[in-house]
């Protein structure tokens, strides 16, 4: 027959976890309150000018519709248009279900030709099925920040400039 093996077992007091076994609720409220101040001072640098962010979005907006237009009169070789209503604060495909609108804080500039202007406050930028367009430019300013986006006249080229 086997003997069965002895082990000793050490059992601490009721409260006793030893020096390694956790952390005390005072480390724990240093911590929070150190992390709690980082990100009180850094609130304001990444949740500043919301408004110039989202003047900077609809630039980018912008150009993509205007890009996507060139790759449609190129692809479909038919003119295409992208229109800017000033007055109603959107823009879009001429003829298109898709319209995006402009920050409402944003004011806007809009450069094209004459011949583009249907109105006072709205008008387009045609592309050519050569790649070519009307030109003109779109300058949204919004908390201090303005952003350009170009449509270059000869090359049909979309730019986006802060």
């Amino acid at each position: 027959m086997r003997k069965a093996a002895k082990t000793k077992t050490k059992t601490l007091p009721v409260g006793s976890r030893g020096a390694a076994a956790g952390f005390t609720l005072l480390e724990l409220l240093i911590v929070l309150t150190i992390v709690g101040l980082t990100f009180a001072a850094l609130s304001d640098y990444l949740f500043a000018d919301r408004s110039a962010l989202s003047s900077r979005s609809a630039g980018q907006e912008l150009a993509s519709v205007l890009r996507r237009a060139r790759g449609l009169a190129l692809a479909g070789n038919v003119e295409t248009a992208v229109f800017l209503d000033l007055e109603k604060g959107r823009f879009g495909l001429e003829g298109g279900s898709e319209v995006r609108n402009l920050p409402a804080d944003a004011t806007v500039q809009f450069l094209t030709a004459l011949e583009e202007l249907s109105s006072d406050s709205r008008g387009t930028i045609r592309f050519f099925p050569d790649g070519s367009s009307t030109g003109g430019g779109v300058e949204l300013t919004s908390g201090g920040r303005t952003v350009t986006v170009q449509v270059r006249w000869l090359t049909g080229q979309v730019s986006v400039a802060d």
